[in-house]
């Protein structure tokens, strides 16, 4: 599940969505793909915490 939301989310048409754009300084790629692996990692975590009990 969370290899396919990865795969979605990091895929080629939605990173070029992002040329071009500043925000906050930075270009916007840049937060974005933050932003995605900051969740994927959240979840990972969240879904082992779930599980090891």
């Amino acid at each position: 599940m969370l290899f396919f939301l990865g795969w979605v989310l990091l895929n080629w048409p939605l990173l070029s969505l992002t040329n071009d754009i500043i925000l906050l300084g930075m270009p916007a790629i840049l937060i974005y793909v933050s932003a995605v692996w900051l969740i994927l990692i959240l979840l990972m975590y969240l879904f082992d915490r779930g599980s090891s009990d």
